[in-house]
C-alpha cells in the first residue's frame, strides 16, 4: 500500500561523518572493551549513531545527552577521527585526561636542529613517514601536548608518543626506522668481506671496471658461494656505501712554488697595480662549427626541444683574448692560422698599441706559446709587459677561463653554424655586446675564496636597467 505525499515520513538526513567497514568494526571493539573508558565509550556510540543519519537531537535523547555534546564529538571526530575519542573533551566531568601535557616528554631544539627538521618537513623531496615525524618534534618544542600534535597532524596519539621519546633518546638519528632482522642471512660474512676487498681492487683483465654480474662471478670462482643474484651484490655494496660505478677525477699540481705563485696572483686582484693595467690573457683553441643535419624542433607543452645529433663540420675556431681585471672589458683575436708563438706575440703587439703608456701585468698559464723561447726572448725585449704564470694545473687561477665558461654557455652550446664564418659572426657579436653591456669586475665571495662570478646583486640590478641605461652605464 502506498502512502499518499502528505502522509509520507521525512526523509532521513545524509549521514555527517563517513565510515568504512575497519572503522565500524573499531568503534564497536570500543564500545565492547572493558578497558574503554566511560567517555570513550559514550563518544563511540554517539559516532556510530551519526554515522547512520541521526540526527543530533535522536542522538541525544537516545543517550541522555544534550544536542551540544553531541555536536561537539561529531565535529571533533570529523576533524582529528578517533584521536579525538582520546583526547576528552574539558566539560565532561570525568578522572585526569589521559594525555595531559605534564606527562609529555619535554623537547627543546637548538636552531641548527629546527633548520633540519623544517627542510624535511617541508621539502618535497623527503619521505612523508620522515616529513610527519620532523612535524611532530617541531609542534612538541612549542610545548604542545600529545594529543594536541596528534590532533592537529590526524595521527594516532601513540604515534605522537613514540617519535617524541625516539627524538629525545637518539635525536634526529632516532627518527629513522631501526635496522630490521629480517629473514636469517643466506650467505655467510666471509662472501662480504671478499666483495668488499675485491671491490676496492682492479678487476682482472681485461675488464676496466667491475660490474654486478663480474662480482656475482668472483664470488662464484673464489667459491665462497654456490650461486648469488646481482640484486643481493647490489643490496651489500648499497648497505656499505660503496659505488664502484661512480669516479671522480682529480689532479694534483706538483709546482713546488704553489703557493708563492698563488698568493702573487690574489694579491693582484685584491690590489690592481697603479703603474700599469693587469690583464688576463690566454687561448681558447678548437671551437668547431658544427651545422646540425636537420633543423632543431621547438618546445612545446610537455615537450622538450629536440636538437639533431647528427653534424656536419665546418672547420675549428682558434680565439685569443685577454680580459681587463679592473673593468671586464675584452679585446680579443680570432686566429686565422694556427696557434703558435708568432700569433701569441702578435697579439701582445696588439696589446702594447692599445695600452700604449704604463705597464702590463699578464696574467698567463704554463701553455707552450706562453712558454717557448720566442716569448720569453720578447718579454725580456719589452720591459714593459711583466708576466706572472700561474703554478702548474692552475689554470682556474686565470679569470679569462671564468669568461670562456660564460661564452660557451651564453652564444655556443647547442647552436648550429653553417660555416666558420657565422661562428666568427656569433663570436665576434657576442664579444661587442659583452664590452657594452655586461663587463664587469668579478668579485670575491665571503668566504675568501677568489673567481667566484660577478656579484648576483648587480646582475639583478642590470638586469632590471633599460637598454640606454645599461648603455650609458
Amino acid at each position: 500500500m502506498t502512502l499518499p505525499p502528505d502522509q509520507m515520513p521525512p526523509p532521513r538526513p545524509a549521514s555527517r561523518i563517513r565510515l568504512d567497514s575497519r572503522d565500524f568494526r573499531k568503534l564497536r571493539r570500543i564500545v565492547g572493551m572493558r578497558e574503554s573508558s566511560s567517555s570513550m565509550v559514550l563518544s563511540a556510540k554517539i559516532v556510530l549513531q551519526a554515522a547512520r543519519g541521526e540526527t543530533d537531537q535522536e542522538i541525544a535523547k537516545a543517550l541522555e545527552q544534550s544536542p551540544e555534546y553531541v555536536r561537539d564529538v561529531v565535529e571533533r571526530f570529523a576533524r582529528s577521527r578517533f584521536v579525538s575519542l582520546e583526547n576528552k573533551p574539558d566539560f565532561l566531568p570525568s578522572v585526569a585526561a589521559p594525555c595531559a601535557p605534564l606527562q609529555a616528554i619535554h623537547i627543546s631544539l637548538t636552531g641548527t636542529e629546527k633548520r633540519r627538521l623544517n627542510g624535511i618537513a617541508q621539502a618535497h623531496t623527503s619521505e612523508q613517514r620522515m616529513a610527519l615525524r620532523a612535524k611532530i618534534i617541531l609542534l612538541a618544542n612549542l610545548g604542545m601536548s600529545n594529543c594536541k600534535i596528534a590532533e592537529e597532524l590526524g595521527v594516532d596519539v601513540k604515534t605522537v608518543r613514540k617519535w617524541r621519546r625516539r627524538y629525545r633518546q637518539g635525536g634526529l638519528e632516532g627518527l629513522f626506522d631501526g635496522p630490521r632482522s629480517g629473514r636469517p642471512f643466506t650467505f655467510g660474512a666471509g662472501a662480504r668481506h671478499e666483495l668488499f676487498t675485491a671491490i676496492v681492487g682492479p678487476p682482472p683483465a681485461p675488464y676496466a671496471a667491475w660490474s654486478l654480474d663480474l662480482l656475482a662471478k668472483h664470488l662464484v670462482d673464489k667459491k665462497l658461494v654456490g650461486s648469488i643474484s646481482v640484486e643481493t651484490v647490489s643490496y651489500w655494496l648499497r648497505t656499505a656505501d660503496l659505488k664502484p660505478h661512480r669516479v671522480r677525477g682529480w689532479l694534483d699540481s706538483k709546482d713546488p712554488n704553489f703557493r708563492d705563485k698563488r698568493d702573487k696572483i690574489v694579491e693582484l686582484y685584491l690590489n690592481p697595480p697603479t703603474d700599469g693595467v693587469l690583464l688576463s690573457v690566454d687561448e681558447k683553441t678548437g671551437i668547431q662549427a658544427l651545422e646540425r643535419v636537420r633543423k632543431d624542433q621547438p618546445a612545446g607543452f610537455g615537450r622538450l626541444r629536440r636538437i639533431e645529433w647528427e653534424y656536419i663540420r665546418h672547420g675549428i675556431a682558434n680565439l685569443i683574448a685577454s680580459r681587463n681585471v679592473s673593468t671586464g672589458q675584452i679585446i680579443h683575436e680570432l686566429l686565422e692560422g694556427k696557434n703558435d708563438s708568432d700569433a701569441f706575440i702578435n697579439f701582445l703587439k696588439k696589446l702594447m698599441q692599445l695600452h700604449p703608456e704604463g705597464k702590463l701585468y699578464l696574467i698567463l698559464d704554463n701553455g707552450t706559446t706562453h712558454c717557448s723561447k720566442k716569448t720569453k726572448k720578447f718579454f725580456q725585449e719589452n720591459e714593459r709587459l711583466v708576466p706572472v704564470f700561474t703554478p702548474t694545473h692552475a689554470s682556474w687561477l686565470n679569470q679569462i677561463e671564468i669568461w670562456f665558461s660564460v661564452l660557451s654557455r651564453h652564444a655556443l652550446r647547442k647552436v648550429s653554424f653553417s660555416s666558420l664564418d657565422k661562428l666568427h659572426e656569433r663570436i665576434e657579436a657576442y664579444i661587442e655586446l659583452h664590452n657594452r653591456e655586461l663587463a664587469k669586475a668579478y668579485e670575491w665571495s665571503t668566504k675568501g675564496k677568489p673567481l667566484t662570478g660577478a656579484s648576483a646583486r648587480e646582475r639583478r640590478r642590470r638586469r632590471n636597467l633599460s637598454k640606454e641605461s645599461r648603455s650609458a652605464a
